[in-house]
């Protein structure tokens, strides 16, 4: 539920909505740098290999790892070449068929984050 008002020049909102505990894991290293992850929504597995492999190219990446979330249709991929902040955003960005809200919110954030399904965290209890 959202609830909207203005009083005076001033625009307030209210939302109201359940917290749902996920498990997730952040890209932000303890020395500030970024581990680099991806998201990718309704996107064949070839065409994530390609896309990653263009990246690691042109960045000279180490291995990329990736992992099937939704079979057949959705992947999540990290690599553990740390990179600054600006440069993982860029590379992130650079990434063809990234999950656009996926980057929208890491980006808005300060770090990315890859988030475990909540199908398996129920499985996790």
């Amino acid at each position: 539920m959202i609830k909207r008002f203005t009083v005076g020049d001033l625009r307030i909102t209210l939302t109201v909505a359940r917290i749902t505990k996920i498990i997730g894991v952040n890209s932000e290293l303890e020395d500030g740098s970024h581990i680099l992850m991806w998201d990718f929504d309704d996107v064949p597995l070839d065409d994530v290999k390609l896309e990653l492999k263009k990246v690691q190219i042109r960045y000279f990446l180490s291995d990329i790892y990736i992992l099937e979330t939704k079979f057949q249709t959705n992947y999540i991929a990290y690599c553990f070449t740390a990179q600054c902040w600006r440069r993982a955003v860029e590379i992130i960005a650079q990434t063809n068929l990234v999950d656009w809200n996926f980057f929208k919110y890491g980006v808005y954030r300060g770090h990315f984050t890859l988030i475990l399904h909540h199908s398996y965290a129920t499985k996790l209890k």
